[in-house]
């Protein structure tokens, strides 16, 4: 990993580089300059915050936008579908938790990794061998490719994480939304087969 140095008091310019790789130090001049590797930690741990609604001057945009998950369940709300509801209040909270730390907290990462995959592969294997191929499940397969894919691609760069890891949670909840839309219409289906 390439180590850069970079004079703290110009910490306002670097902020939106937001790269992890960067370690902030004092001036060349000063005490700090000549000290260990430890002693440059503290410096990094005074340097930047990782928790909260803004880190490091910049809006949390994973936390804001874990609160997407809300729609979903309202949309389930509405049609009834108690499960998706459930699912989705339950990524909507473990999401919250999970990017107010940054995704840096020991238990609250693992908490909403294990939560938010396995309800997310279970609406798509209930898609898949119940609801089959349609319209909208379609999109919705082609949604949870896309959000896995930038999920992989910023796990290998984690330095695109503050900025980026948001358009996993966009792309997940389109999906869901896609899923919702086409289990409506797979019940619509079954009901008119029953009718006849």
């Amino acid at each position: 990993m390439e180590k850069i140095e970079v004079d703290k008091n110009d910490i306002e310019n670097n902020i939106d580089n937001n790269r992890d790789d960067i370690i902030y130090t004092e001036l060349a001049n000063t005490e700090l300059a000549d000290t260990e590797l430890a002693d440059t930690e503290s410096v990094i741990e005074t340097c930047k915050t990782y928790k909260g609604l803004i880190i490091n001057g910049c809006i949390n945009r994973n936390l804001l936008s874990s609160m997407l998950f809300i729609f979903p369940a309202i949309y389930g709300y509405l049609i009834s579908y108690k499960l998706i509801m459930y699912g989705s209040i339950i990524c909507f909270f473990t999401s919250i938790v999970n990017h107010y730390f940054c995704s840096k907290h020991k238990y609250f990462r693992i908490i909403d990794i294990i939560f938010v995959n396995s309800i997310a592969l279970y609406f798509v294997f209930h898609s898949l061998f119940n609801i089959g191929f349609n319209t909208y499940s379609t999109i919705m397969y082609v949604l949870a490719l896309i959000t896995l894919s930038i999920y992989l691609y910023i796990k290998f760069k984690p330095y695109l994480y503050e900025k980026y890891y948001c358009l996993v949670h966009l792309f997940a909840v389109i999906g869901v939304m896609f899923y919702i839309r086409s289990y409506i219409m797979y019940s619509s289906l079954s009901y008119s087969y029953l009718d006849i």
